[in-house]
């Protein structure tokens, strides 16, 4: 069986936070080599990042 789950737009609103987490956790972590190219994506173009994600996750 197969359960499906998407997000609310509260829970939506929440990626910039998230972003910002990930971000205070490359600082202060040691991160994992899969994350690491994640973070260098957000690093290259914040604002753009958080909108591609908002939008992947409100389809």
């Amino acid at each position: 069986m197969k359960i499906l789950y998407h997000l609310t737009e509260k829970g939506i609103d929440l990626v910039p936070l998230i972003v910002e987490i990930n971000l205070w956790g490359d600082k202060y972590l040691t991160i994992p080599e899969d994350r690491k190219q994640l973070l260098e994506d957000i690093k290259k173009d914040k604002e753009n990042f958080i909108k591609k994600a908002k939008k992947h996750l409100s389809n």
